[in-house]
């Protein structure tokens, strides 16, 4: 009875850590540290209009971020990134995603570089 508990739970973490949901950070898939994880991305493969002529003057940060993919909370969207530096004109995006401990927080943090 405890053999097939433990592999029950070992098939359920494999899955939990292996599934899609890993994949779903803007800027593409994201490699899953099992302890702590932080990767970084630009948003130059994304549908996203960059103002070439536009000057990175202004920062602004949107954040998002899931507890055990139970608790959802935030918004981590470009347009919530920009309003918060008050941006109107795009020189770039970039990602800053996050997991610690197994996935127990996972989070996504939007930079916007703008005028």
């Amino acid at each position: 009875m405890i053999k097939k508990t433990i592999k029950l739970m070992c098939v359920s973490l494999v899955l939990f850590l292996g599934g899609c949901a890993m994949n779903v950070y803007p800027g593409g898939p994201t490699p899953l540290g099992l302890l702590v994880t932080e990767t970084k991305s630009t948003a130059a493969s994304l549908a996203i209009t960059i103002d070439k002529d536009a000057q990175p003057e202004k920062v602004g940060e949107a954040t998002s971020g899931a507890v055990f993919g139970l608790f959802a909370f935030g918004d981590s969207s470009v347009t919530a990134a920009m309003k918060a530096a008050g941006i109107t004109r795009i020189h770039h995006v970039d990602y800053v995603n996050q997991s610690f401990v197994f996935g127990l927080y996972m989070g996504t943090k939007t930079i916007v570089y703008g005028e």
